[in-house]
């Protein structure tokens, strides 16, 4: 049975991506009129996309909070692949990823597709090209959002802040805000850590394959109400850790949702 659930998600999966796809080679045009607004279709195009691939294998997201105001900063935690489609289907924005990631299999060229900016950790010097990349999507009325962790974690702490990519808020004068993600699963035999979780030396295939056997997943996710204020990167990484991590600490606290199309959103806080 678990075989042909997620055969099930693939022959949707499949067809969906490729339709998306298409949809987001619009925007190529675009960008001869206006690169806004082709900004704006794109991120429709992977907001779309994310929210069509969290129904389908079976996630459901429990929001604490609305999703910050755009334009915006925002950090998290890091622990899966799925953060950056869960946080793109709660608000229209873009990533911010180490330079490795864009040669990754599979991975890599859907973030390449998709709103991502590729950084180069090494060089202090691709910072300020990486900075305008990002007012540029500012610009555009669109979220920022990276994982200062600089990898993924098995999901139960936060690994320490790295500073460098806090030089972009701290240059513009622009405050961060802070989430935290919780990934649970409805299969004891396949418990989040593992099948949900992607970290260490996971191989991609199989975890994903994996995931989509599960019948159901959850992911808690609380956006904190007030942004983090810092004169310069370090203090505010080490703020926004403190916040992330205590918050992580903390038992999940249930709230009401609303049901919409797969994706059960916290009746105090919308999501858009």
């Amino acid at each position: 049975m678990s075989h042909a659930r997620a055969v099930g998600r693939l022959l949707i999966l499949a067809p969906f991506t490729l339709v998306m796809y298409l949809i987001y080679l619009v925007t190529r045009v675009l960008r001869l009129v206006s690169s806004r607004r082709a900004l704006v279709v794109k991120a429709w195009c992977f907001q779309t996309w994310s929210r069509g691939v969290v129904h389908t294998i079976g996630l459901t997201v429990h929001q604490k909070g609305g999703a910050p105001p755009t334009p915006f900063f925002l950090v998290t935690n890091h622990s899966s692949y799925l953060d950056v489609i869960v946080l793109s289907s709660c608000a229209p924005c873009w990533f911010v990823a180490k330079s490795e990631v864009a040669r990754w299999p599979v991975l890599g060229y859907l973030a390449q597709t998709m709103n991502t900016i590729f950084i180069d950790r090494s060089l202090r010097a691709d910072v300020p090209r990486v900075v305008r990349r990002m007012q540029n999507a500012l610009g555009a009325d669109q979220g920022i959002v990276f994982f200062p962790e600089g990898t993924s974690s098995d999901g139960t702490g936060v690994l320490p802040f790295k500073s460098s990519l806090f030089e972009a808020p701290a240059s513009l004068g622009a405050d961060v805000w802070c989430g935290r993600l919780n990934y649970t699963s409805g299969d004891p035999d396949r418990p989040a850590v593992s099948h949900v979780c992607w970290w260490g030396d996971m191989g991609f295939v199989g975890h994903f394959y994996g995931l989509l056997q599960i019948p159901a997943a959850r992911v808690d996710i609380e956006f904190h109400p007030k942004p983090v204020a810092a004169a310069d990167r370090k203090t505010m990484a080490q703020r926004t850790f403190d916040v992330v991590s205590k918050g992580l600490s903390a038992s999940v606290v249930e709230v009401p949702v609303v049901e919409s199309g797969g994706l059960a959103r916290a009746a105090t806080g919308g999501g858009e």
